[in-house]
C-alpha cells in the first residue's frame, strides 16, 4: 500500500484561515476591550459629575439656610429694636416729652417713626397730626392723655351720675393757651378728637357733648 502525506496547498489554506480567524477574534477582542474602557472612562467620568453635583447642591442649599436663618435673624432683631424702641417712646412721651423732641434725638427715620406711633395706636383725623387718646382710673376718676407728635395734654376725670358716664375738666377758652401751649383755635379740634376717641371705645352707644370748663360722656 502507498504512504499518503498531507497536500501542503490544502494544509497552507487551512492555516491562512484559521490566522485570518484568530486575527479577527482578537480584533474584536481588541475593539469589545475598546468598548469596555470607554465605558468604564463615561462611568468614572459620570460619577465625578455626579459627586460635583451633589457638592453643588449641598452647597447651594447649606448657602440659601445660613441665608434664610440671616434674613428670619435680622428680621428678629429689627422686631425687638421697634418693640424696645415703642416701649420707650411711650414711657418718654407719658413723660411729658413731645414725640417729635423723641424722634430728633434717637435719629429715628421717618417712615420707622411713622409705622412706631401706628403700632403706639396713634390714629389721623382729617389728614391731620397723628393722634393718640388714653386714661387711666384711680378710684373713681384718673387723667386723660391727648399725645400728639408736638404735644402732650393731661386733663383730669371723674365718674359722673345718672346718664352722665364721666366728666373731664378742661381749660375754657381764655385759659387754654396758657395751660396747653396750644393756639385757641386748636381748642374745638382736640376736644372733638379727645371726646369722640373715648366715645368710640365704651361698651355702650355714647355720645359726648364740649362745654365751657368740661367734656361730658353720656349713655
Amino acid at each position: 500500500m502507498a504512504n499518503e502525506t498531507p497536500d501542503s496547498n490544502s494544509y497552507d489554506r487551512s492555516a491562512g484561515v484559521f490566522q485570518q480567524a484568530l486575527e479577527e477574534a482578537l480584533a474584536r477582542l481588541d475593539a469589545v476591550n475598546a468598548e469596555l474602557r470607554l465605558a468604564h472612562e463615561k462611568a468614572i467620568d459620570q460619577e465625578i459629575i455626579n459627586k460635583e453635583e451633589l457638592r453643588r447642591i449641598q452647597y447651594d442649599a447649606e448657602k440659601l439656610a445660613r441665608e434664610h436663618f440671616h434674613a428670619e435673624y435680622q428680621q428678629l432683631k429689627e422686631t425687638m429694636r421697634e418693640d424696645l424702641t415703642v416701649e420707650i417712646l411711650e414711657k418718654i412721651i407719658f413723660h411729658g416729652v413731645p414725640a417729635f423732641i423723641v424722634k430728633e434725638a434717637l435719629d429715628i427715620p421717618d417712615d420707622m417713626f411713622s409705622n412706631l406711633l401706628r403700632r403706639m395706636g396713634f390714629k389721623s383725623y382729617d389728614q391731620g397730626k397723628p393722634v393718640r387718646v388714653a386714661w387711666d382710673q384711680q378710684g373713681r376718676g384718673g387723667h386723660i392723655y391727648f399725645i400728639r407728635e408736638d404735644v402732650m395734654l393731661k386733663f383730669y376725670w371723674e365718674f359722673g351720675g345718672g346718664e352722665v358716664l364721666a366728666v373731664a375738666t378742661v381749660p375754657d377758652e381764655a385759659n387754654w393757651e396758657k395751660e396747653t401751649g396750644l393756639a385757641v383755635s386748636e381748642r374745638l379740634t382736640v376736644l372733638k378728637q379727645i371726646g369722640e376717641w373715648i366715645a368710640n371705645e365704651q361698651s355702650k352707644p355714647c355720645i359726648y357733648r364740649i362745654k365751657d370748663q368740661f367734656v361730658e360722656w353720656e349713655i
